[in-house]
């Protein structure tokens, strides 16, 4: 066993102890269990999927408003089938695509706000408003109350 991978071994989260001389010399170096392999029901019952188990697993406590975005993004058909924890990686996605949608909605209802209020516009000036003229106007009438109170 090389220098290296016996560092990584000794100084990462496995569950093993290095046991043995810590000369260069391994024929007398084994290795050790410090836990059981399993030690409850619910460690036994981790997912198949690797990547599940790399990122955590079922790990994500859903609430209310992830739940919506769980359904709403397709994942789930009702809020009921959701479970009470999922995947990070999962809900990661349900945050992406719920997102996407609501600026997706944002940028339809901006340019709509936009072909209002041009067409307002556009209906004041047939009328004759202006800013320019509103603002006049508005001079004029503290310009006259500033000249009655002195």
């Amino acid at each position: 066993m090389s220098l290296f991978f016996r560092r990584v071994l000794l100084q990462s989260n496995f569950p093993f102890k290095h046991v043995g001389s810590t000369q260069c010399n391994f024929s007398h170096t084994s290795l050790r269990l410090d836990k059981p392999a399993v030690t409850s029901d619910t460690e036994s019952k981790k997912p198949d999927n690797p990547l599940n188990v790399l990122h955590g697993g079922r790990n994500h406590k859903v609430d209310n408003l992830e739940k919506r975005f769980l359904v709403w993004s397709g994942k789930y058909k009702r809020m009921e089938d959701v479970p009470p924890t999922v995947s990070q990686e999962t809900m990661e996605k349900a945050r992406n695509k719920a997102r996407i949608k609501i600026s997706n909605y944002m940028m339809v209802g901006t340019i709509l706000a936009c072909v209002i209020f041009v067409y307002s516009g556009k209906q004041a000036a047939k009328r004759g408003e202006s800013v320019t003229k509103m603002n006049l106007d508005w001079h004029q009438e503290v310009n006259k109350a500033e000249a009655e109170t002195k």
